[in-house]
């Protein structure tokens, strides 16, 4: 079928197989389905389809599909999300042709990128945390193996400490590699046994509304007696009046979907590098 489908003055008529193919490791964070969702509405306007691809919750399968896909030619652009491809990967689509974007993947050369600054992100819900007189915090990460997202939120947090000198016996990582609600209340004893006056959720909004709902059932006040952040700003934070860190997921999806249709037109062909910062949003939990 022939066709001119238009979006933002960019001509996107494929290159054959009218597939748009998003790569990621499992479906298990709101956060990026918000991302799909965006990626999702801005197909709508053009005949492409929309095709994801989940890798078994592993690095090294979520690379195979990708070479794959640029070998075989099934697809007019990908996007990854939270996938951590290597150099020889990303030089296979500059030479098969196959525009790609990282979502959340880090920074590479020769290849679009579009992440958070989660460095920031750390930092900020550390720093504040800190300035409300907390002394004993648990910050709990999910699994860094797929996006770099959790290892530079736990750095940022390790240079607040560091920068206003809180000493290691008066903070915990926790490398969980949970993210769910009933991950949070099941967790709740283990975080605990470190007595802490706050947690921070590097691992996000709902595993921070298992902990507070576990919080509240064991007579802890929230905020005075113990502070609790979450991260990406979900619905249910705001339904929970959870103090969290936003993160812009729509607008990463529509950006990312920019960039691949440039890229596909032709328009635009150069690797471009989109950093966004976190905000935090103060509720009633910190």
């Amino acid at each position: 079928m022939d066709y001119e489908a238009k979006k933002n003055g960019l001509d996107i008529k494929g290159k054959g197989t009218n597939n748009i193919v998003v790569v990621k490791p499992a479906i298990y964070s709101v956060y990026e389905m918000n991302i799909l969702r965006s990626i999702e509405s801005y197909l709508i306007e053009t005949e492409k389809n929309l095709v994801v691809y989940t890798a078994k919750n592993q690095n090294e399968v979520a690379k195979s599909l990708m070479m794959d896909i640029a070998e075989e030619k099934k697809a007019d652009g990908v996007i990854t999300i939270n996938v951590k491809p290597d150099a020889g990967l990303i030089d296979a689509y500059n030479r098969f042709d196959v525009p790609l974007v990282m979502i959340d993947g880090g920074i590479m050369g020769g290849v679009n990128c579009i992440n958070v600054d989660d460095f920031q992100s750390g930092y900020t819900a550390a720093e504040y945390l800190i300035k409300k007189g907390r002394r004993r915090i648990v910050v709990t990460a999910g699994d860094p193996r797929y996006g770099y997202s959790q290892d530079e939120r736990i750095k940022g947090c390790r240079k607040a400490f560091y920068d206003f000198g809180i000493p290691e016996s008066r903070f915990e990582i926790l490398d969980l590699f949970l993210y769910s609600r009933e991950d949070g209340l099941s967790a709740f004893t283990d975080v605990m046994n470190f007595r802490p006056d706050a947690i921070f959720c590097a691992n996000g909004d709902y595993f921070a509304s298992g902990l507070l709902e576990q919080a509240k059932d064991n007579g802890f006040e929230v905020p005075e007696k113990i502070a609790i952040i979450g991260h990406d700003d979900t619905d249910l934070a705001e339904t929970m009046k959870l103090t969290t860190m936003r993160q812009p997921a729509s607008s990463m999806g529509e950006k990312a979907m920019e960039v691949l249709f440039e890229n596909i037109s032709g328009k635009n062909t150069d690797p471009v590098n989109v950093v966004y910062q976190a905000e935090l949003v103060e509720r009633e939990t910190a």
